[in-house]
């Protein structure tokens, strides 16, 4: 009688099984052009393309007039100025046009503006109603906005590969607070302080560029015109000594006013 043949059989080559190419392994029908609008080689090939999940992150100085009017194009270097920062988001694109939401926030001060205020005041007299005296009078501007952007991809023919421009039309809208702490001297009356407060509401539309190199880095210029209402019913404040008795009525003159009307924002950052 014959012992069985206790030796197992080889196992089978699953090697060509494992390596061999996947044809049907392909992206769900419709997928493929967002895919590739998404790649970073794509994106890095056109820098100035602000494709969806773009993101712009950006920081510079803004500077804003006091007033409306065509004259404001030139007086917002010389009104409110401060810190601006912004980031985009890329979340829609059809043929050459895309749209971007974000968030931007500010923080002004009329530095300038403070100061040839308050010497009109105190060199040359009480030519606006207000009491003679010294008058010391500091102001802020705060607050936060949503952005929506319309970029309009441009031909690139005929544009450096490593350098790219990206145009858009830029809408913002959000709360806004404004803040004057005052001090006033008399020699009839004495010293008095006061802090008037204000909250309201922004929103402005503008144009603007942005500069995109092939490696993120980019540089911004916007445009805008801004407006708002405040929700303050009254534009006083009673100035009071250190007992809290009232010595002068401090009224808001229109160059203390918030920003309005034509602004500049000039900015760096990087595009992810």
């Amino acid at each position: 009688m014959t012992p069985p043949d206790l030796n197992l059989p080889p196992p089978p080559d699953l090697t060509p099984a494992l390596y061999a190419p996947l044809a049907d392994a392909r992206p769900l029908p419709g997928w493929d052009e967002r895919i590739a609008r998404l790649s970073i080689a794509e994106a890095r090939s056109r820098p100035g393309a602000f494709t969806p999940l773009t993101v712009d992150v950006k920081l510079g100085l803004g500077f804003n007039a006091f007033s409306g009017g065509p004259l404001g194009l030139a007086l917002s270097f010389f009104s409110w100025v401060g810190l601006n920062g912004a980031v985009d988001v890329g979340v829609y694109q059809h043929k050459s046009f895309s749209v971007g939401v974000g968030l931007e926030g500010f923080n002004d001060r009329p530095f300038l503006t403070e100061r040839l205020g308050e010497w009109a005041l105190n060199t040359l007299g009480d030519l606006s109603g207000r009491a003679a005296g010294d008058w010391d009078i500091t102001m802020w501007h705060r607050g936060f906005a949503g952005r929506v952007t319309l970029h309009i991809d441009p031909n690139q023919d005929g544009q450096s590969p490593r350098l790219g421009l990206d145009p858009y039309v830029v809408g913002v809208l959000g709360p806004r607070w404004s803040r004057s702490a005052i001090s006033y001297v008399s020699e009839s009356l004495g010293q008095g302080s006061a802090e008037y407060r204000e909250k309201g509401l922004r929103g402005g539309v503008g144009l603007g560029l942005n500069g995109v190199h092939e490696s993120g880095v980019l540089g911004a210029v916007e445009l805008r015109y801004l407006a708002g209402i405040s929700f303050q019913t009254s534009s006083a404040v009673n100035v009071t000594n250190a007992q809290g008795e009232p010595l002068v009525v401090w009224e808001q003159q229109r160059w203390e006013r918030p920003p309005r009307g034509f602004s500049w924002g000039f900015s760096v950052g990087y595009r992810f």
